[in-house]
């Protein structure tokens, strides 16, 4: 998509539930360069999540055909998913809008958390931000646009709780600082894809995850 190149794999746990992840392009034709990218994650298990899960996908699109402010985009979700959902089902979310004319992204952490900047040449980074409440909790909350630098080289890798919150035999954590780890070095969103999901599997010494998993990384190639 433009100045970015992204990568993504998803695996499913071992119940029925829902994670989403979407590329959208904003304004195709015109030569703005913006793309919104977003990641969720359904608490809870069963029909009912998956369900929600595309529920919320398909708003979310709809959504950012008619808007570029990531705050707007996500109150306005928030809104029709929490007059629509059943209890005990929530979404954490996390969207950005990459802007290559502003060298930033503009982004919603909705108690999602999950995600982390790599500078070109730097470490991998978790983003401090003041962030919002999960989807579906409470109708008429206003969420808030934040910013963060988001220039040519660097990356954004953004994961389900399906990642840092898969155990070990021992019932430890695979965590962030595992993630940091395994992206370390790498210069490439697929990579950094292949990295995260070898890595977690490693971790857990098994291919069947106890929750679903989705591992993303975009990379402004400039």
């Amino acid at each position: 998509h433009g100045p970015y190149s992204y990568a993504m794999q998803t695996k499913p746990g071992r119940d029925v539930a829902g994670d989403l992840f979407d590329v959208v392009e904003l304004a195709p034709g015109k030569p703005n360069g913006k793309l919104a990218v977003f990641l969720g994650d359904v608490t809870g298990k069963g029909v009912g999540a998956a369900f929600l899960m595309a529920t919320a996908q398909t708003h979310l699109r709809m959504s950012l055909r008619h808007e570029c402010d990531p705050a707007t985009v996500v109150t306005e979700t928030n809104k029709y998913i929490s007059r629509r959902i059943g209890d005990g089902l929530f979404i954490s979310l996390w969207l950005g809008i990459l802007d290559p004319a502003e060298g930033c992204v503009r982004f919603v952490d909705a108690g999602h958390g999950h995600w982390l900047r790599v500078p070109k040449g730097c470490k991998p980074e978790a983003v401090e931000c003041e962030g919002g409440l999960i989807v579906g909790v409470e109708e008429d909350f206003n969420y808030r646009t934040e910013t963060a630098p988001f220039e040519p080289g660097d990356r954004i890798c953004v994961f389900s709780d399906g990642l840092v919150e898969q155990v070990n035999r021992d019932g430890e954590q695979f965590g962030l600082e595992r993630t940091r780890k395994a992206i370390a070095g790498i210069h490439d969103a697929r990579e950094d894809v292949k990295a995260m999901a070898r890595a977690v599997r490693e971790h857990a010494e098994t291919d069947v995850l106890g929750d679903d998993f989705t591992v993303a990384s975009v990379h402004y190639t400039g």
